[in-house]
């Protein structure tokens, strides 16, 4: 499983109030994007340029880390690593 493709985060839009999600993925993707050398500068011209600046690239590159090593300690006893949904309650 790729924990950053299952790991979503819920931003409240500015306008409306109602939230939406964008995957912790995209917002990794956005940063390699940009790393590569995107020139636009306007996050209104960007979407990955306004994605890349919501979470830490460090800490996600962490995230991804652990999350591999601790899959690896968890197939290595026959077993796996598993997202379990959460409640809202």
């Amino acid at each position: 499983m790729d924990i950053l493709s299952a790991v979503v985060l819920e931003l409240p839009c500015p306008n409306c109030g109602q939230t939406y999600e964008v995957a912790v993925a995209q917002v990794m993707e956005s940063q390699q994007m940009l790393n590569e050398g995107c020139a636009c500068r306007s996050e209104t011209e960007c979407p990955p340029l306004y994605l890349a600046r919501l979470l830490s690239h460090d800490d996600l590159q962490a995230l991804c880390n652990i999350w591999r090593g601790l899959s690896g300690q968890a197939n290595n006893h026959g077993g796996k690593l598993l997202l379990r949904p959460q409640s809202d309650g």
